[in-house]
């Protein structure tokens, strides 16, 4: 009998694959495309895919048979070490919250039975750390972005980040940054605030501008009239 390979096969629910079992596992061997992975034959046809660590971790060999039980065990330790890779590489590229992870594990469809464990563990190990996210998002969004408290705050929420953590890791604005945070975006947008030759239009547009970044309107209504004047349009 021709040997399938995984490459060409549809995607199997792996419930429905124990209705197949107990069978003899006829051939192990090493996936094309990656070598870390493995495929196992039963009866000279493709079963199921996986990582050799996970084959070494259920004691599966081949030659031998493969019970149902033997097969959900290979499947939880598999969906842990593929979630545990995939995360990985997420937070190697850069820092994530926990809510983030989930919600793309979710988006790729993976299996999250054993997610909350997954993240423990990475949490454990220091991969996964909320305080040093929520401390580096903070610090981009103001330096690189020129975000308010205000906005930083609704993005951190949206994060999955806790109120009790934000308030934590979020200093108080300071009058001078936050003035020079807004001067910064006013200066790089002047010339589109100055097309708008109707002062009280030209006012709007500025505040409004500045409270979707995240500024309180208290501290943007205190330098108004200075943006205002800034944003005038030359000869006038």
């Amino acid at each position: 009998m021709k040997e399938k390979q995984e490459s060409h096969r549809k995607p199997v629910d792996e419930a429905g694959l124990m209705q197949f079992l107990p069978a003899i596992i006829t051939k192990i061997t090493p996936q094309a495309r990656n070598s870390s992975r493995a495929s196992l034959f039963i009866e000279g046809r493709f079963f199921y895919g996986c990582f050799y660590e996970s084959l070494k971790l259920s004691g599966l060999k081949s030659g031998e048979i493969l019970t149902p039980e033997q097969f959900s065990q290979l499947t939880s330790i598999e969906n842990c070490f593929k979630l545990r890779e995939y995360f990985i590489g997420l937070l190697s590229r850069r820092e994530h919250s926990a809510s983030e992870l989930k919600q793309k594990a979710r988006q790729k469809r993976l299996n999250t039975d054993k997610m909350e464990e997954v993240l423990a563990e990475l949490e454990n190990k220091g991969y996964l750390n909320e305080q040093r996210f929520t401390e580096l998002f903070i610090r981009d969004k103001k330096n690189l972005k020129k975000w308010g408290n205000h906005k930083i705050k609704n993005e951190l929420k949206k994060k999955g980040i806790p109120d009790a953590l934000i308030e934590k890791s979020l200093p108080a604005e300071d009058a001078e940054d936050t003035h020079s945070m807004m001067l910064s975006l006013i200066l790089k947008n002047k010339k589109r605030f100055s097309r708008e030759l109707n002062i009280f239009k030209r006012k709007k547009k500025i505040l409004d501008h500045l409270l979707r970044k995240g500024f309180s309107s208290d501290i943007i209504f205190n330098h108004l009239d200075e943006f205002t004047k800034l944003t005038e349009a030359e000869g006038l």
